[in-house]
């Protein structure tokens, strides 16, 4: 498999909100990695929800660019992959109790103290879940997510690391320009799952 290729993979919310938030980076997955990507329901349900976010006078929790990431997820993903979406297990299996679990304990030891807001993990309990049954790499920029499905034997990387393969599978536009388009969504608050400071950070591994 060279450095480039993907392979089946779900995303994250938080992937979603950044393909939203860049239409640059947008084009770019679609045309070289978006055939095999996927979300799940939950997923799905977490981005429509950031897209109608609510942003209170003064915007101190820096809602407002993620609610436009994620009006720009729905406006271009809204009939394809969100409306494609792998539905959620009905009855739920016993196994996705355990990730919920396990995201919320590590959560709780990042942040002592802190209260968990009612299906907070949703989106990545499930994605979790789907990538270990059917063997997919699971894209996430939340490094506890990362560290639990790791720890099921599930493979995964950031949306950084998604740039990292644009930026290596294409020659059209330049790493200088990715590079911005990640800065801004950081400055925006979008999270994308890495700290990138140059065109150097954007380097794949292999390379």
């Amino acid at each position: 498999m060279s450095s480039r290729a993907i392979g089946p993979h779900l995303l994250d919310t938080g992937p979603v909100l950044c393909l939203g938030g860049s239409e640059v980076m947008a084009e770019l997955y679609d045309v070289h990695l978006a055939g095999e990507g996927a979300v799940v329901a939950m997923v799905a349900d977490e981005v429509r929800g950031w897209s109608s976010a609510l942003v209170t006078q003064g915007d101190h929790r820096r809602i407002s660019g993620v609610k436009r990431a994620g009006s720009g997820a729905v406006a271009r993903y809204g009939k394809t992959l969100l409306s494609t979406a792998i539905p959620t297990p009905v009855p739920e299996p016993a196994t996705i109790s355990a990730i919920r679990r396990d995201l919320e304990d590590h959560a709780a030891r990042k942040r002592p103290g802190r209260t968990v807001r009612a299906n907070e993990h949703a989106g990545e309990t499930y994605s979790i879940h789907e990538a270990a049954v059917r063997s997919l790499r699971f894209v996430s920029n939340d490094g506890g997510a990362r560290h639990v499905a790791g720890a099921r034997s599930v493979a995964h990387e950031s949306f950084a690391d998604i740039a990292r393969r644009l930026v290596s599978c294409q020659q059209d536009v330049k790493p200088k320009r990715i590079l911005g388009e990640l800065q801004r969504l950081v400055r925006e608050g979008v999270d994308i799952g890495d700290v990138v400071n140059s065109v150097l950070d954007l380097r794949w591994a292999s390379q």
